[in-house]
């Protein structure tokens, strides 16, 4: 929650206005003094305001105290004290009262400036209901984060502090200030002070309670327990005990051993830094027992005394293994058992790439079925051979919201059954398992199917059965039901009665991510439907005796087959209309069929889910369009845009920008419907494509100065001196050739039919530049969680309270059958090869976006803080996809998860050109302009005092032919005139010699006493200088050199590259969006922060000179009014302001 615009308003007591964002859909205008007050802890405390001379309290209060709630700001815990007690009160108004997430205003008395001219704030506070005196009067709001203690008195076990009566309180005060607002009554400071406690430990494991044990250098403070998924606020250690640092130890639970212990800096305790973000957390080796497996629990600083401890793999049993009476499953690592509790295990660290050992233990103790195996990074389907037979079982990854966590990032494991059956009838249903056992499934009940599975059958994991239901009926078993991954959708059966006739059943078959859900209900999703009077009856193909009546009046009737997952799988049918036979091939295709009978037809269509036979009427010219051939003409539809785009608008205070601009240039769309084959053909092209970060620090590469002058680079900004450049194209295609960047074609058959039957599909991409880094990530990831909340990514994923509630539970329990997922039948799938360019500067903990796998496998693989990628090419090979039935979830999960390899097979190769393994080649790469600064400043340093040093050789003709600076481009040539000047050098040695005779030999005796002399200090300086000289030469050759070779040409085409639409502007302080104007862009980009808030842009006058458009404009704001002339080339070439 920021403010989004303030401004001062004349009143007595200086109030400001200022406009805020609780939630997304309203904002609220708040009218307080610019220093506020703020209670985030669990307790009541009674504040007391002291003037400037400290030993005066400011009485009669009357500051406004408001619900912080009510601005967006909602504790992440449940006050444990709510209520105001009657001691808290004061009879003269000498201090307020202020409740847990409550925020008051400060009155002006306790306010003042320092020499910087920030606000401080002297005060005492202590528990609502104390009797013990008030802390000593104190000045905070200087830095940014101070502390503060008193005596706890009769309010001390509220606050969560377990010592005794009357031992001290903590607490941190944490300001929070802002510059906001542009008026002409200047930029107003808004400052918030936090009281919290001095410690919050927030347990992120599904244990509790979980034992800490802290102490700093000079005390042990008592052991602190915190419930599963709960927080603990802290008083019992002050600032000053933090900032001298910390050790922590932990434990599971009351028997458990305590772990070893870790140590905790000072600063990442305190201090939110940039270190606190970036480094990996400490590791605590806890168990549950003292000869158990450890597990990979974390302890992290988050700053303002918040200690998070939390493991990133939990493993849920919902196998209902022990309810069955086959065991209590455990998980071993290594020999030991890992940390369980309730149906969760908590897993080791290198779960992906080390294996452990799922064990049932039918008494407890002995094991009696082990399978070995690693997690999978998606799902995986296997087999598991037990005493009592074979489980056929599922293990799929899943996430957990991050905000029922703490903000921690934890995967889980659930271990369950493949099959679950669900009889969604009204009737008994028996089923006959292939070795003829005959089990019963009571009306709505679902249960587990385990059935003998052989690892030499073709697919183990797929089983097969026959069913009918019990009642009056009486009918007979039904064909053979399969049920595995290409089997799934919605099939329909018929079943003979024993006195005759048919009923129609289906079994819906539904796959996802490795489990499978099966339905059996009556009825079925093919209908037939007889609109006339005439007699109809439909046959299944080849079985004349099993017929179907269809009654007159446009009654629907269920339609199924005897063994429909037989042969080819075609739902033929024949239908006999009077006495007229009609044979069609197949209900999944789209068809209208004119009969012999003049004005009749058979259509096949799909209306919903079901697809439907109908009898019915064809008036005279429908009559005339089906014996024409242009009844079968195709259906064109040509849609084609010069561009689309997207912006991405971040609205939230305190200053609305646009983020991100999508461009798709040339967006062509075509689809084909070809009625006489039943197919529909779809093209999508995209001929070039931008993504565009539009904040204010991306530049293009007309706004930088040349790399490959070193003499130039002493004048880049810092972002550039260290390398780091922010390209505002992100991401691009090359678009060599006229190349597009996407091409897909895709040919679908059978369109009546419920499931996606593509019988070829063509997917091209273009080459890729691709660039990402924390500079539009963490804004993104801002407006994510202001959206979404927690992270922005909280929407996806399973709260952790939830997974408590049914972890160690039979799947079936409350269980729901899934719905029948879409399916795709794929034949000929190709996909072009995937070529990007990489460039990645990002500290671990944002690599957390990445699939568990891919974070893994580069965690293991670091050896820095930072994950970086500079111009690294990832290429893809070409994919030709085999024929695929199943359900679409599960194939695009298929094929992400094989790029995934081909991404992880490619990683050594792309770790070489990082940061993170060749050590030696990355700093070169990464810091190529910093040596190149550093050899510019040498060659400064050294040339400079070589030349002083020339001066005292008293040698003319040497000065002169050093004074030029010499042209070096290269270490080469570098190198080459190092060695010349050091020759030089050692040429000067013998001037002691030669000085002397040449003196002598031009003006006698003088000129011996002159070249003496000048021999004597040519000898001593001339040595020294040269070696300067050298030195300087050198770096001047490494400083182009290594900017040469960071130059390369992908660097080249990315720097070069040019976006293709500027930021637009957003009107007024609120950020109004406005369609975008090509001039306000212009503006905007010129003059960024300084015309925000302008409301109108009002175009005067346009005049083109010289072929350069010059558009004068008047800028209309609340309090001002500004007249601005540009050019279309977006330079201001004069702006006057006036009041």
């Amino acid at each position: 929650m920021r403010p989004s615009w303030c401004q001062t308003v004349q009143a007595p007591r200086n109030v400001v206005a200022q406009l805020l964002t609780p939630q997304p859909d309203h904002r609220l205008l708040l009218l307080a003094p610019a220093l506020r007050l703020y209670n985030h802890t669990d307790m009541t405390l009674a504040v007391r305001f002291h003037e400037e001379a400290r030993a005066t309290v400011v009485k009669h209060l009357d500051s406004a105290i408001c619900d912080a709630a009510l601005l967006g700001l909602k504790p992440p815990y449940e006050p444990a004290d709510t209520e105001t007690s009657a001691s808290c009160k004061s009879s003269d108004n000498e201090w307020v009262c202020l409740p847990p997430n409550s925020i008051c205003a400060v009155p002006s008395a306790a306010t003042r400036q320092d020499a910087s001219g920030a606000k401080t704030i002297i005060r005492g506070l202590r528990p609502a209901g104390s009797q013990e005196d008030f802390s000593k009067p104190s000045e905070v709001g200087r830095k940014a984060v101070d502390g503060i203690s008193c005596k706890s008195g009769a309010g001390a076990a509220k606050g969560g502090y377990a010592g005794s009566a009357t031992a001290p309180l903590h607490f941190l005060v944490v300001q929070d200030s802002e510059a906001v607002g542009a008026s002409t009554h200047g930029t107003q400071q808004i400052k918030t002070l936090a009281i919290r406690p001095s410690m919050v430990f927030m347990n992120a494991l599904p244990f509790g309670p979980l034992g800490l044990n802290i102490a700093s250098t000079s005390q042990k403070a008592a052991p602190v327990a915190v419930g599963a998924l709960q927080r603990v606020n802290f008083y019992g250690l002050s600032m000053q005990e933090m900032r001298g640092g910390l050790t922590l130890a932990g434990q599971l639970g009351p028997k458990a051993p305590w772990s070893g212990k870790v140590n905790l800096e000072g600063n990442d305790i305190v201090d939110v830094t940039e270190n606190v973000q970036g480094d990996e957390a400490k590791m605590l080796e806890m168990t549950d027992s003292t000869s158990g497996a450890p597990a990979a629990i974390s302890v992290e600083c988050l700053g303002h005394g918040q200690i998070r401890i939390s493991c990133s793999h939990w493993l849920m049993d919902r196998s209902g293994a022990q309810d069955k009476g086959l065991g209590k499953l455990e998980v071993y690592y290594q020999g030991a058992r890992l940390p369980s509790r309730d149906g969760i295990t908590l897993l080791h660290a290198d779960c992906f790439e080390n294996p452990c050992d799922l064990v049932l233990c039918p008494d407890g103790k002995v094991a009696k079925a082990k399978q070995t195996m690693k997690m999978p990074p998606s799902f995986e389907s296997f087999v598991w051979n037990t005493p009592s037979g074979s489980l056929e079982m599922t293990l799929r990854i899943g996430s957990i919201k991050s905000s029922s966590v703490h903000g921690a990032t934890s995967m889980q494991f659930t271990l369950a059954p493949r099959l679950v059956l669900t009889n969604a009838s009204d009737l008994e249903i028996e089923l006959e398992t292939p070795d003829k056992m005959k089990i019963r499934w009571k009306p709505r009940e679902s249960r587990v199917l385990h059935w003998k599975a052989t690892m030499e059958a073709v697919d183990p994991l797929a089983t097969t059965f026959r069913f009918r239901p019990l009642g009056a009926s009486q009918c007979e078993f039904s064909g053979v039901v399969l049920c595995s991954d290409g089997s799934a959708g919605s099939t329909p059966f018929t079943l003979k009665r024993q006195g005759g006739g048919l009923e129609v059943w289906s079994v819906d078959v539904a796959p996802l991510y490795g489990s499978m859900g099966v339905l059996i209900r009556p009825g079925s999703d093919f209908i037939a439907c007889n609109l006339l009077e005439n007699r109809m009856e439909v046959q299944e193909a080849g079985r004349p005796q099993e017929k179907i009546i269809v009654p007159a009046g446009g009654e629907s009737v269920p339609i199924g087959w005897c063994m429909p997952f037989s042969g080819k799988r075609s739902r033929a049918v024949r239908v006999i209309v009077d006495k007229e036979v009609v044979e069609i091939a197949d209900l999944q295709r789209t068809a209208l069929r004119p009969l012999k009978t003049p004005g009749l037809a058979l259509r096949v269509m799909r209306s919903g889910k079901t697809t439907k036979l109908s009898l019915e009427e064809l008036h005279e010219k429908q009559q005339v369009q089906a014996k024409s051939e242009a009844f079968q003409a195709s259906f064109e539809l040509h849609v084609k845009l010069g561009r689309a785009g997207i912006s991405l608008i971040d609205e939230s205070p305190p200053k609305p920008c646009e983020l991100f601009f999508f461009s798709l240039d040339m967006l062509r769309l075509e689809y084909l419907q070809d009625a006489a084959r039943d197919s529909e053909k779809i093209a999508v092209s995209v001929s070039e494509v931008q993504g565009i970060c539009q904040l204010p620090e991306r530049t293009n590469d007309a706004d930088k100065i040349s790399m490959l002058d070193p003499s130039q680079l002493q004048k880049l900004p810092e972002n550039l001196l260290q390398n780091k450049e922010l390209p505002a194209v992100i991401l691009a295609n090359h678009s060599a050739g006229g190349k597009s960047f996407l091409q897909f074609q895709m040919t679908r058959q059978a369109t009546s039919s419920r499931d996606l039957l593509l019988s070829a599909a063509q997917l091209d991409v273009d080459k890729l530049d691709f660039t990402v880094d924390e500079k539009w990530l963490t804004p993104l990831q801002h407006w994510l969680s202001h959206t979404f909340g927690s992270g922005g990514f909280d929407i996806f994923g399973v709260a952790a309270d939830q997974l408590l509630e049914v972890a160690g539970k039979p799947i079936t329990d409350g269980y729901v059958a899934p719905d029948v997922p879409a399916v795709v039948q794929a034949e000929d799938v190709n996909i072009s090869a995937v070529d990007t360019t990489v460039w990645c500067s990002l500290r671990l903990k944002y690599l957390e976006f990445l699939p568990q796998y891919v974070r893994t496998a580069l965690k293991v693989l670091s050896f820095s803080s930072y994950f970086t990628l500079d111009g690294v090419g990832l290429l893809l090979p070409a994919r030709h996809l085999e024929p695929h039935r199943g359900s679409l979830q599960d194939y695009a999960v298929a094929i992400v998860s094989d790029y995934g390899t081909s991404i992880l097979a490619h990683l050594g190769s792309l770790l070489g050109k990082s940061s993170l393994l060749n050590l030696p080649k990355a700093p070169l790469k990464l810091g190529g302009a910093v040596v190149a600064v550093m050899g510019d400043k040498l060659t400064d340093v050294t040339t400079g005092a070589a030349s002083l040093l020339r001066n005292f050789t008293m040698d003319d003709e040497y000065i002169a032919k050093n004074r030029d600076r010499k042209n070096i481009t290269g270490a080469n040539q570098g190198f080459a005139a190092a060695g010349k000047t050091l020759m030089d050098g050692v040429e000067g040695m013998f001037d002691v010699v030669t000085k002397p005779v040449e003196g002598a030999k031009k003006e006698g005796l003088w000129g011996f006493a002159t070249g003496l002399t000048k021999g004597v200090a040519g000898s001593i300086v001339k040595p020294v200088a040269a070696i300067g000289t050298a030195i300087g030469e050198v770096g001047t050759g490494l400083a182009s050199t290594t900017n040469t070779l960071n130059d390369n040409e992908a660097n080249q085409r990315r720097r070069a590259r040019r976006r293709l639409r500027l930021p637009r502007l957003l009107f007024g302080e609120l950020g109004e969006v406005r369609p975008f104007v090509d001039f306000e862009a212009q503006l905007y980009h010129r003059y960024g922060e300084n015309i925000r808030g302008v409301c109108e842009a009002v175009v005067l006058d346009r005049e083109e000179k010289g072929g350069d458009l010059l558009i004068t404009a008047m800028l209309l704001f609340v309090d001002q009014l500004a007249v601005a002339v540009a050019s279309n080339q977006a330079r201001i070439s004069s702006v006057a302001s006036f009041p």
